[in-house]
C-alpha cells in the first residue's frame, strides 16, 4: 500500500478557515453569550445555506437545544447562554437576519481573526503537527466510513455525501463472500486474465503462491491436511492488507464529508482484490495439491476491517480471516477414520505385490492396475473425489480416479500430480515423476476397458500416439485456471516429456506376464513377460518330479462289510500318480438287510417266490437259506437273496433263516394251512388319476398277505371312457371319467380316472 503522509493539522484554504471559524465562535461566546449566538447563527446561515440551517435545526431540536447553528467545544465547559429569538419568516420562508444582533459579533469576529491568524502563521512556519485521537468507526448499510474527528479541541462530525450526518459508532466492517468450487474438471478453464501467473512449477501448485497466498494455503495444509480438523479456521496473514479512503472538506459549509462509496475507491479495489486473489488461488493450489481432503468441496470466507483516522483519511486494515468450509456430499466429513482407514488397506494390499528396489515406474504401474481394478466408471454424488473410490464402491469418473491415483502414489513414494484440460471434454489425469527426473502421464481412467487394462496412457509422454490418432500433447489442451475465476492463479505445470517412458532405450523394462504354464511332474514349465514397449523374455522352469515327502494317502472308500477299506499314497505335485496302497484298519461297514416279509402263510403245497432279501452293504451276500422243519416247509435261494418257498404236505408252523456272508441273520415264521390264503389288504393304488386321451397307464396293487391265492380282477365303469385289462393296464379313450375297480376276494379299492 502507498503511503499517505500525515496533512498539517491547520491546514490552508478551506480547512484554515473552518477552524479560524470554530476559534471565533468560542472566544464569542464566552464574552457576549447573547450576542455570539446571533452571530454563530448568522455564520452557519451564511456558510451552510437555507439546507443546511434546516438539518442543523433538526438536529438540535432532538438534542433539545432551540437555537441552531451552535457547536459544542470539546475543551472547557462552555455554557449556552443563548436567548430564544423569535423565527422571524421572509416571504420566500427563509429565517431573518436582524442587522442590530449581529454587529456584537461581527467587531468580536474581526478582531479575532486578526489574532488567530498571527498565531496560525506562527504555527505553520514551525511545521508543528496536531495529534489526532483514536476514534470510533464503523460503516452505515450504504458503505459509508464513520468516524469523529477531534481538532484543535473542536468537535467536527462526519456527513456523507448527501448532507446527512453519519452515525458515531457501530460494528467494524468487513469483507466476506464464497470461494469458487475448485477440484472439479468441469470448474477449471484456459489461462484467465490474471496479473497472478508463475514462471515454473517447482515441487507443487501450492510452492508457486507467495505473500497472503502461500500464508492461507500453509494454514490449510496444517489444519485440514495434517491435523484432519472440518470446522472453521481462523487465518492471520502474516502482512495486513491495507487500503485508504480520503475525506474532503465543504469549503462552503464547513463540513467534513466522507468518501461516499468505498467500492469506488482504487485503494480499496485494490486491496479488495489482493484479498480475494490470494484466497482463491490459495484454494486452488490447496484442492489440486491434497486430494485426501476429499470431504472439502469450498470455502466461505469473513475478514474483518479495522480503521485508524489519520488527518488525511481513513486507513483500512485486514489482518484476520475466518473459513467456513462445505462438505462435498451430505456427512462427507464424518468419513474421514473411514478414508484413512481404506487408504491404509490400498497401501498394504499394492504392497504386498511390490518387491524391495523396486523402481518408481513399477510402482505407479502397480498403483495404476489396482486402481483400474477396483474402480468403476459411472457418475454419482461421490463420483468427482477419492471417497468415491475408497468409501463408495470404487464409483468414480475420471476426477476420483485421478486423485485417488495421486494419493497411493504419495503414500508409496512416488511424486504424482492432478492434471485437468480439455480430452474431447473437461477431464481430469496425472503427470508422475521418475527417478530420471522427466515427468509422464498417466491416465487410468482411459486405460481401465471393459475388455481389460490398456497402457496407452501409462507413462507417455507428449510425442505418444493417442486413441485419436494424434499425438497426446495434441490430444489434449491443459487448463491452468483450476477454477474458472478471474481471481486466481495461472498455475504452472511441469514439462511433460516428449518421448514415453518405455520408447527410452535405457528405460527399466516392466515385465507383465502374458503367457504361462506351469511345470508338472514329467514336463517342465515357462513364463513368457512382454514389457509395455513390446520386448519379450521367456522363463523355463524344470520339470518337477514325483515326490511323496508329504506322505498324502488318498483314501479310496473301498470298504465292504466284510473287509476294511484302503487309501493309497499320491505324489506331492498333485500330478494324481499312486505309489502304493494299504489298508486302513476300523473301516469295516456295518452289516444290513431288508427282508419282504416277517411271517408267511401257505396252503398245503403252495410255492412262492415272493420272499426276498434287500438292502445288504457292499460286498455282503446271502450265504445260507435255511428251514426248521422240511416237512412243513422247504426253501431254496441264491446269494443274491432270492428264493423259493414251498410248503410241504403236512399243516403246521416252522421257521426259515436267512445268513449273510457278514453273519448277520433274519428270521422268517412260516404258517402252512389247509385252505387258500385270502387277501386281507389292498394298497398302492391311487385314488384319482389323470391320464390324457390315448394315454396308458399300468396299475400295480400290493397285496397282503404276499402269499394270498385270491385272484386279482379290474374292471372300469365307463369303458367308452377307460378300459382296463386282466394285468391293470388302463387305456384312455375319450374325454370323461371313468371308475376302476381292483379286487381279490373280499377285499377291493378303487381308482376315478380323468381323461383330458
Amino acid at each position: 500500500m502507498t503511503d499517505h503522509p500525515q496533512g498539517d493539522v491547520w491546514g490552508s484554504g478551506a480547512k484554515m478557515k473552518r477552524r479560524l471559524l470554530a476559534a471565533v465562535l468560542a472566544v464569542g461566546m464566552a464574552v457576549l453569550p447573547a450576542a455570539g449566538a446571533a452571530a454563530e447563527e448568522m455564520i452557519l446561515v451564511e456558510e451552510s445555506g437555507p439546507e443546511a440551517t434546516a438539518e442543523t435545526s433538526e438536529a438540535q431540536q432532538s438534542a433539545g437545544l432551540e437555537n441552531a447553528g451552535v457547536l459544542e467545544t470539546v475543551s472547557g465547559e462552555t455554557e449556552n447562554m443563548s436567548e430564544t429569538q423569535p423565527d422571524a419568516q421572509s416571504e420566500t420562508g427563509t429565517p431573518e437576519i436582524l442587522p442590530a444582533e449581529t454587529e456584537p459579533a461581527e467587531f468580536l469576529l474581526d478582531e479575532t481573526l486578526e489574532a488567530l491568524s498571527e498565531e496560525t502563521t506562527e504555527r505553520d512556519q514551525q511545521n508543528m503537527q496536531t495529534e489526532q485521537p483514536d476514534t470510533p468507526q464503523a460503516e452505515t448499510e450504504d458503505g459509508f466510513v464513520t468516524a469523529v474527528e477531534v481538532v484543535d479541541s473542536a468537535e467536527y462530525t462526519l456527513y456523507d455525501a448527501a448532507g446527512d450526518e453519519l452515525p458515531e459508532a457501530g460494528t467494524e466492517d468487513a469483507l466476506s463472500g464464497t470461494l469458487q468450487i475448485s477440484g472439479l474438471a468441469s470448474e477449471a478453464s484456459l489461462p484467465a486474465i490474471s496479473r497472478y501467473a508463475a514462471a515454473s512449477f517447482g515441487q507443487s501448485y501450492g510452492s508457486q503462491l507467495s505473500g497472503p497466498d502461500a500464508a492461507v494455503y500453509q494454514a490449510f495444509e496444517t489444519a485440514y491436511a495434517s491435523q484432519w480438523q472440518t470446522g472453521s479456521l481462523e487465518v492471520t496473514l502474516p502482512q495486513s492488507v491495507t487500503f485508504f479512503l480520503e475525506y474532503t472538506y465543504d469549503e462552503d459549509g464547513g463540513k467534513t464529508i466522507a468518501v461516499a462509496d468505498r467500492d469506488m475507491n482504487a485503494s480499496y479495489q485494490e486491496a479488495e482484490l489482493t484479498l480475494i486473489w490470494a484466497l482463491q488461488a490459495a484454494l486452488d493450489a490447496f484442492a489440486y495439491d491434497h486430494p485426501e481432503v476429499f470431504w472439502l468441496n469450498s470455502f466461505s470466507y469473513y475478514a474483518p476491517i479495522q480503521y485508524t483516522v489519520s488527518a488525511e483519511g481513513y486507513t483500512g486494515v485486514i489482518r484476520e480471516i475466518t473459513f467456513t468450509p462445505s462438505e462435498a456430499y451430505p456427512s462427507a466429513g464424518s468419513e474421514i477414520p473411514a478414508f484413512r482407514a481404506a487408504v491404509d488397506q490400498a497401501v498394504n494390499e499394492i504392497s504386498s505385490g511390490l518387491e524391495a528396489g523396486d523402481t518408481k515406474a513399477e510402482i505407479a504401474l502397480a498403483v495404476h492396475d489396482y486402481i483400474c481394478q477396483k474402480a468403476v466408471y459411472q457418475e454419482n454424488a461421490y463420483a468427482h473425489s477419492a471417497g468415491g473410490f475408497f468409501l463408495h464402491g470404487g464409483y468414480v469418473v475420471c476426477e476420483g480416479y485421478a486423485k485417488a491415483f495421486k494419493i497411493l502414489c504419495g503414500r508409496l513414494g512416488v511424486s504424482s500430480i492432478l492434471v485437468v484440460g480439455d480430452a474431447g471434454g473437461p477431464h481430469m489425469w496425472n503427470y508422475v515423476q521418475l527417478e530420471n527426473g522427466n515427468w509422464y502421464l498417466v491416465d487410468a481412467t482411459w486405460d481401465d476397458q471393459g475388455s481389460g487394462i490398456w497402457y496407452t496412457y501409462f507413462l507417455a509422454g507428449s510425442n505418444t500416439m493417442s486413441w485419436s490418432g494424434v499425438t497426446i500433447g495434441e490430444e489434449r489442451i491443459l487448463y491452468t485456471n483450476f477454477s474458472g475465476s478471474e481471481y486466481s492463479w495461472n498455475f504452472a505445470y511441469p514439462n511433460l516429456t516428449g518421448a514415453s517412458y518405455f520408447e527410452d532405450a535405457d528405460h527399466a523394462h516392466i515385465w507383465l506376464a502374458a503367457e504361462e504354464k506351469a511345470p508338472t511332474c514329467t514336463e517342465e514349465g515357462y513364463t513368457l513377460y512382454r514389457c509395455i514397449c513390446n520386448e519379450t523374455s521367456l522363463e523355463r522352469r524344470n520339470a518337477l518330479g514325483h515326490s511323496y515327502r508329504k506322505k498324502n494317502y488318498v483314501y479310496n472308500n473301498d470298504a465292504t462289510c466284510l473287509s476294511d477299506g484302503t487309501k493309497t499314497a499320491v505324489c506331492d505335485n498333485g500330478c494324481g500318480t499312486k505309489l502304493h496302497t494299504v489298508y486302513v484298519p476300523g473301516t469295516k461297514l456295518a452289516p444290513t438287510m431288508e427282508v419282504s416279509a416277517k411271517s408267511l402263510k401257505l396252503k398245503k403245497k403252495q410255492s412262492t417266490g415272493k420272499l426276498k432279501v434287500t438292502g445288504m452293504g457292499p460286498g455282503d451276500y446271502v450265504k445260507s437259506w435255511i428251514t426248521s422243519d422240511q416237512r412243513i416247509v422247504k426253501v431254496s435261494g441264491g446269494a443274491d437273496g432270492t428264493c423259493t418257498v414251498k410248503a410241504g404236505k403236512k399243516t403246521g408252523k416252522a421257521e426259515i433263516t436267512i445268513v449273510l456272508a457278514s453273519g448277520l441273520t433274519k428270521t422268517v415264521k412260516v404258517k402252512v394251512q389247509e385252505n387258500t390264503v385270502k387277501t386281507t389288504k389292498i394298497t398302492g393304488v391311487q385314488k384319482k388319476l389323470t391320464i390324457r386321451k390315448n394315454g396308458k397307464y399300468l396299475l400295480t396293487p400290493v397285496i397282503k398277505p404276499i402269499t394270498s391265492g385270491e385272484k386279482v380282477t379290474y374292471s372300469s365303469s365307463n369303458k367308452k371312457v377307460a378300459t382296463v385289462n386282466a394285468k391293470g393296464k388302463i387305456k384312455a379313450k375319450k374325454k370323461g371319467k371313468t371308475v376302476i375297480t381292483i379286487r381279490s376276494g373280499k377285499e377291493k379299492v378303487k381308482c376315478t380316472v380323468t381323461v383330458k
